[in-house]
């Protein structure tokens, strides 16, 4: 009876033996079961608590960074400033010059080693902001002296602080000390600080090096001529706006010269029939193919059939030069136009079926120039140019009430002239100068920049497809897919697909 009894007691620690075994083996290695804690406190405590001790492990190997594409955009300082009080900017603006080495000046900076602070920063403006990859130095002369480089975007208030380095050599003439530069953010300013410099020397020039952010060189789809008047004619006038329907027909309000219609591979469909003295200011058309053109002349705005038959001739008490831009709000189907004057500024509102005035939509004046461009998006709210903040404007199209301020850092230190929208709500600017003579900013919904292309020239002559001189208005399919832009003479479009 014992024995039978002691080969049962083994066979039950056997059956428990192997069931613990198999129960472990079933759970993951790293599995670890979390106690519920009671409230987040106990969780968070919990959590830190139950950390693993790690053995530390070498460093991997700084990957590059994925930097936007496209052709490296060199740019000198525009202006310098130091907190020396012997510091001449004049010899670190610009390109570096040719000292002479047997005999070098260095009145241009530390020219005093004895009486130079122990800390002393030289800060560089650049004319706009770039993503960085190296900065060129051109020096004269041995500062044997610590260096401390800080990266800063005026507009956004975003910096980068670089390590410190160490500036000693052996030369005594001009040289160059590169450094290089990783990040994925823009700046157009650097800051120079030296601690304990020993020996004389002076900053001939600062290059930074960098790729603007967003920029594509898109081909030109095609580029056509248009009636123009002369600029330099004293009496000649710029062209007006353009407007694009949901079906690719492309509207040209030509000024003095007419009303035209094209497809989107530049050929032309229709000429309207217009007054000879009548200067067409722009164009809009809605989804069902009307047309509303303005007229400074006259100061009227006229509503016509795809055709070209008139409808009607309406608008009363409008300000000199005015109407301007014109839209159709796609919700209402009302017609809005711009009418600025030098101490007032308003959007009137009219039926399109029947030319009647609903209201006027007061903003605030800031002289003739104030408001560039008209356009709405899809859910109805309208959008123009607010050129003394250089910053796009939502407005509610009821009561006028101003719901945002767009681009407003984006759009710094550029003139824009005009702005579209596709379905998506990407607002397309033409600018006609910026500081880095890009003429399109596409932005985003919240203002940011997403895309520039095309170029600007300031000469206006013999100026190649791609870049414009002073353009004044600009239209994109509903999809986004082909971009078109005015200018005087030629009229230019682009295909968004690349």
């Amino acid at each position: 009876m014992k024995r039978y009894t002691l080969l049962l007691m083994l066979i039950i620690l056997l059956f428990t033996v192997a069931c613990s075994l198999f129960s472990r083996s079933a759970q993951p290695e790293d599995f670890t079961p979390n106690p519920a804690p009671t409230s987040t406190t106990a969780a968070a405590t919990a959590s830190y608590t139950a950390q693993p001790t790690f053995t530390l492990q070498p460093s991997p190997a700084p990957t590059q960074l994925d930097l936007p594409s496209g052709e490296a955009r060199r740019q000198w300082a525009v202006d310098v400033v130091s907190d020396l009080p012997f510091f001449d900017a004049e010899f670190a603006i610009g390109a570096p010059g040719q000292p002479n080495c047997e005999n070098i000046d260095f009145t241009g900076l530390n020219s005093q080693v004895d009486g130079t602070p122990a800390v002393f920063y030289v800060q560089f403006y650049y004319q706009y902001p770039v993503i960085p990859t190296e900065i060129n130095l051109s020096i004269a002369g041995n500062p044997d002296g610590l260096l401390n480089v800080e990266l800063l975007n005026a507009a956004s208030g975003l910096g980068l602080t670089l390590d410190e380095m160490q500036l000693s050599n052996d030369e005594t003439c001009l040289h160059t000390v590169s450094i290089p530069i990783q990040t994925e953010l823009s700046f157009d300013t650097v800051i120079l600080t030296f601690r304990n410099t020993k020996r004389p020397f002076r900053i001939e020039g600062a290059e930074l090096v960098g790729v603007l952010h967003g920029y594509t060189d898109l081909p030109v789809f095609w580029r056509i001529p248009i009636p123009a008047d002369d600029l330099a004619d004293p009496d000649s006038q710029f062209p007006g706006g353009l407007a694009v329907d949901a079906f690719g027909n492309l509207f040209l309000a030509n000024g003095r010269k007419g009303l035209y219609r094209y497809d989107v591979e530049g050929n032309l469909l229709h000429s309207y029939s217009v007054p000879s003295e009548a200067n067409i200011t722009d164009v809009t058309v809605d989804q069902y193919g009307n047309l509303v053109v303005t007229d400074n002349v006259y100061q009227w705005f006229i509503t016509l059939s795809l055709e070209g038959e008139q409808s009607n001739a309406a608008g009363e008490d409008f300000g000199w030069n005015n109407p301007r831009e014109a839209a159709i709000n796609p919700v209402d189907g009302n017609i809005y136009l711009l009418d600025v004057n030098e101490d007032s500024a308003r959007i009137r509102v009219y039926t399109l079926d029947t030319a009647e005035w609903i209201r006027d939509l007061r903003i605030e004046s800031g002289g003739i120039d104030a408001y560039k461009g008209l356009a709405f998006d899809i859910q109805g709210y309208l959008y123009t140019i607010d050129q003394n903040q250089s910053a796009i404007i939502k407005i509610e199209p009821l009561i006028g009430e101003i719901l945002n301020t767009l681009g407003y850092i984006a759009l710094a230190g550029t003139s824009p002239s005009d702005l579209a929208l596709d379905k998506a709500g990407n607002l397309f600017v033409l600018l006609s100068t910026s500081r880095d003579d890009s003429a399109v900013y596409i932005l985003d919904t919240y203002g940011n920049i997403v895309k520039r292309l095309g170029s600007l020239s300031y000469e206006c002559a013999d100026w190649s497809e791609g870049t414009f001189c002073f353009p004044v208005g600009i239209a994109v399919t509903q999809d986004g897919r082909f971009l078109f832009i005015l200018e005087s003479g030629y009229l230019t479009a682009y295909w968004m697909e690349e």
